[in-house]
């Protein structure tokens, strides 16, 4: 595993940290659609393979 492989792994743990945080806390309840991938990615500001490793 070379380098970038593992600051993609890291980032994708980091985005799911990230979505699980904002489940818990309520901001994100039941039935909620997610934002969009581009979105998501913008406003944490990583690319959209680190979202899709994410969810």
């Amino acid at each position: 595993m070379d380098i970038r492989q593992l600051q993609s792994v890291r980032t994708g743990q980091e985005v799911a940290a990230f979505l699980r945080e904002r489940i818990a806390c309520g901001e994100w309840g039941v039935g909620y659609r997610l934002p969009a991938q581009r979105q998501l990615a913008s406003e944490l500001g990583v690319g959209r393979q680190a979202v899709r490793q994410g969810i």
